[in-house]
């Protein structure tokens, strides 16, 4: 895990993965599966995006783990909790739980921009994210969501699922909080 921080306000968005991915480091013969970089632009979504879940939910949140192939013992596979994984550092969303008035909320943060591919995907992991457990109310946030420019292209997404009775639990919001402030 290689963190490039920049601590100068112009750099608080900067997205350094643009600029390494034209990079080539065949030739230093590094040993590692991955390597995961976190850049501004990237711990800036995360802290924001957990700074807001606090406020939200009184400190009171968890991070959701997606079933996947490093899930190695079913004895301890748990579906959520309070340690993030690493492997969130190099995600583009972001899942978290909380309790709000004595339901649990699911939230999915975005670090992309509002699209309707990127609704139509999230809420499809949405749907797939079933185990949580008496889930009332689903949270997508994106960083530019604006409802007024966006309502009719959340209404139509909707529309593309068959479960409305799944799509009605589901809120669309915008995203804010900078980690220079904490």
């Amino acid at each position: 895990m290689l963190f490039w921080l920049s601590n100068h306000d112009e750099s608080k968005d900067e997205d350094l993965l643009e600029v390494l991915a034209k990079s080539q480091l065949e030739s230093l013969q590094i040993q590692f599966d991955e390597i995961i970089v976190v850049d501004n632009a990237r711990l800036q979504f995360i802290v924001k995006t957990i700074e807001k879940i606090k406020l939200i939910s009184g400190n009171n949140y968890q991070f959701v783990y997606p079933s996947t192939g490093l899930n190695y013992n079913a004895r301890y596979n748990e579906n959520f909790g309070s340690k993030m994984p690493l492997e969130f550092f190099a995600y583009g969303v972001l899942p978290l739980r909380y309790k709000k008035e004595d339901s649990t909320v699911f939230h999915l943060a975005c670090r992309e921009n509002f699209s309707e591919e990127s609704l139509v995907q999230l809420i499809s992991l949405a749907k797939n994210f079933d185990k949580l457990q008496a889930t009332k109310k689903i949270t997508i946030t994106f960083p530019n969501y604006n409802s007024h420019n966006h309502e009719d292209i959340v209404n139509k997404v909707k529309m593309y699922f068959d479960d409305q009775d799944f799509t009605k639990q589901i809120s669309i919001e915008g995203q804010d909080i900078d980690f220079r402030n904490i």
